[in-house]
């Protein structure tokens, strides 16, 4: 075959738009059989988050990451999404991937290149050089028209997403996991897509305590009654959406105050309620047998915990 090989290039649609917003990647230009590999590097609070996958180009030299699995790399299935949630720290980096300003976009570079001496011999540009492309992506958390305020009332420490919206509004509140503090970027999310949130910090949050041993529920229950009687919510009462430590303690809430909770969202929540290793209170905890103990003496002593 002869004929001079298309111009190697990434495309990410759109580059430009909300972070929950799914992406399309494709790679053009590729020599026909050849590899092609592409990295994924994420500016975050405390440093770097990367991820990359080579894959094989089909017969036009193309790959569409949204319908070709990777012959190698961070991820094995066929996803457009792959090289976002990928994404594992670089050395050296701390923190949470989870950004703590919600009003700064997160930046995304991809660099794409062809590995050199891959494809079919008889492939137009068989002998070219390895190429490479660079692309910019920008996800924002938090769109223009939703209001941030912050809570410092009946001894609740959070902070209210609410879109500019006329009348009622489905109403979630936001509990963080075992690292505490409060998770704005999921209730900014929420509340870009038409749904009032209140992240409630309830440990590692500023006048709270910094371990989450010995957290009262009648905090939350505060709370849920705040919600129901200050923010309007549709159905008349909030929902309560919790990842992790904060998955299992909406179940609890749940179980503990299901006449005033709507409904719940738990992410990766346990299937019992136990203690586990997570911010105890020191000397006391550390293992999942002493926070069992803490629950114990403290349910008996006439005070609803949550270890």
């Amino acid at each position: 075959m002869s004929g001079s090989s298309p111009t190697f290039a990434l495309t990410v649609t759109p580059q430009i738009g909300p972070l929950w917003e799914r992406r399309s990647l494709r790679l053009t230009g590729a020599v026909p059989g050849s590899l092609a590999t592409v990295r994924a590097v994420t500016a975050r609070d405390g440093g770097d988050w990367a991820a990359q996958a080579t894959f094989l180009a089909d017969r036009h030299g193309v790959v569409d990451l949204a319908t070709q699995a990777p012959v190698s790399g961070d991820y094995r299935v066929a996803d457009s999404m792959g090289l976002f949630w990928s994404q594992r720290r670089e050395p050296g980096t701390t923190g949470s991937a989870e950004p703590t300003d919600v009003d700064r976009p997160i930046s995304t570079v991809f660099t794409a290149w062809t590995e050199p001496a891959t494809g079919h011999l008889d492939a137009p540009g068989d002998g070219a050089p390895a190429a490479e492309v660079t692309v910019g992506v920008t996800q924002w958390v938090r769109s223009e028209d939703v209001e941030r305020t912050g809570v410092r009332t009946d001894g609740l420490v959070g902070t209210l997403f609410r879109p500019r919206r006329v009348g009622p509004l489905p109403t979630v509140i936001v509990l963080n996991g075992s690292g505490g503090g409060i998770n704005e970027a999921r209730a900014a999310q929420y509340a870009s897509r038409g749904v009032q949130a209140l992240a409630l910090g309830y440990f590692r949050a500023p006048g709270l305590p910094e371990h989450i041993s010995r957290t009262p529920l009648e905090y939350f229950e505060r709370a849920l009654r705040y919600a129901a009687r200050t923010l309007s919510p549709k159905g008349g009462l909030p929902l309560v959406s919790g990842q992790s430590r904060g998955g299992e303690l909406s179940l609890l809430l749940a179980a503990t105050y299901p006449e005033l909770i709507l409904g719940i969202a738990p992410f990766v929540p346990g299937a019992f309620v136990f203690g586990a290793q997570g911010q105890p209170i020191p000397p006391r905890g550390g293992t999942g047998r002493r926070g069992r103990e803490v629950v114990n003496r403290s349910t008996t002593s006439g005070t609803t915990t949550a270890a």
